[in-house]
């Protein structure tokens, strides 16, 4: 016989209709880790800057801010009081905010690639944040991805509520309701978060909880754990996907890797799905969205039109159930009229099973020979 979790309750046969993801901490590296980063390499005392947002003055100017009631630069200037007030002059609340928007630049794939995946499953899929309104217009278009990945994000700083408040998460199953036939619930709705009081808050309301801790195990843990929970839901409901044949795949990857060779990034383009996530050695902490993904693309194709990309192995790659495919591939780099190197790397790619479009692409290759050569023929001249 199976040992059950004591702490997990039988759920063989809970059948679940909507899953509710917080963005730092789960979709994004969590906005923690990078504090603790920083003061780790600025040899600032560990948790100064988390004492600092415990002051009641940062405190309640924190909530505030996230509850739309007061804009960026206003938290700012009450933050950098407290620091003065507090005798630490090396820390502001421009500094602070910049660590904490830089880590929602960290995006985790398979949080992204699992999004995907449930929402072609016909599961409502959604966002719940804790948040503040864009300090910028640049700020605000690099959170519009999010709205192409999820069917609906709920912001804290719009709705006037905030984790762990009960209204907002209320309002998430009124979103959630008015864009599904089937009434969605507290009870038939799973949530994943970070911090322990957001998940507290949400279990008391009848919603399954799943914690994502700091560390990048964790994600991957707190992503078996979910499909270990729908599993029942999925095989009931026989939510099935379209099987592709190792045929189409490796059509698929040709005509794909084919389009990297010559100046064409929108016919390159039209292999991807609107809230694809790409990852590749010049992007290494990964672009999310389809807009982002054509700007890199129509200045790295123009950069490189004269590279040729072949594929050389190709590998069907399932994970959960969604397919994709793995390419060991060459790019020929010409250096002048008559030489050229020869570079191989590899790209993993997943696809909508139902579309064809890919969700995910991590790209990996280098350039040793390529600089090589080139460095040699420079130092000859």
């Amino acid at each position: 016989t199976t040992k059950k979790n004591p702490k997990r309750p039988d759920m063989s046969e809970q059948i679940f209709k909507a899953v509710f993801f917080d963005l730092g901490g789960v979709l994004y590296s969590s906005p923690i880790k990078a504090i603790e980063d920083y003061e780790l390499e600025n040899s600032i005392p560990n948790s100064t800057i988390n004492s600092l947002f415990l002051r009641e003055n940062n405190k309640i100017a924190f909530q505030q801010l996230e509850k739309g009631k007061i804009e960026v630069e206003d938290f700012v200037k009450i933050f950098t009081s407290e620091c003065l007030a507090a005798g630490i002059s090396n820390i502001n609340g421009k500094s602070v905010m910049e660590l904490i928007h830089k880590s929602f630049l960290n995006i985790r794939p398979e949080v992204v690639q699992t999004i995907h995946h449930l929402r072609q499953l016909g599961f409502v899929v959604a966002a719940i944040t804790n948040n503040w309104k864009p300090h910028s217009r640049e700020a605000e278009k690099r959170f519009n991805p999010l709205f192409d990945l999820f069917d609906f994000v709920v912001e804290s700083w719009k709705e006037g509520s905030r984790k762990p408040e009960p209204l907002i998460y209320e309002k998430s199953i009124q979103y959630a309701n008015e864009i599904q036939k089937e009434t969605i619930t507290f009870n038939n709705s799973i949530f994943l978060d970070d911090i322990g009081k957001n998940l507290k808050a949400a279990k008391k309301l009848g919603m399954t909880t799943i914690k994502v801790n700091k560390h990048y195990s964790s994600v991957l843990s707190a992503i078996s754990e979910l499909y270990h929970i729908l599993q029942p839901t999925i095989l009931k409901k026989q939510l099935t996907l379209p099987i592709w044949s190792k045929s189409e795949y490796e059509q698929l990857a040709i005509n794909w890797m084919n389009a990297f060779t010559g100046n064409k990034p929108s016919h390159l383009l039209s292999f991807y799905d609107i809230a694809v996530y790409f990852n590749d050695p010049k992007n290494k902490e990964g672009i999310l969205g389809k807009k982002y993904v054509k700007k890199y693309f129509i200045k790295a194709l123009a950069k490189n039109p004269a590279w040729i990309w072949k594929p050389l192995e190709i590998f069907p790659h399932h994970q959960y159930d969604t397919p994709g495919f793995i390419v060991r591939f060459q790019i020929k780099i010409p250096i002048d009229e008559i030489s050229s190197v020869i570079e191989t790397g590899l790209a993993v790619v997943k696809i909508n099973a139902e579309t064809g479009k890919i969700i995910r692409n991590d790209i990996i290759y280098d350039r040793v020979a390529y600089k090589r050569l080139k460095s040699q023929r420079r130092s000859k001249l």
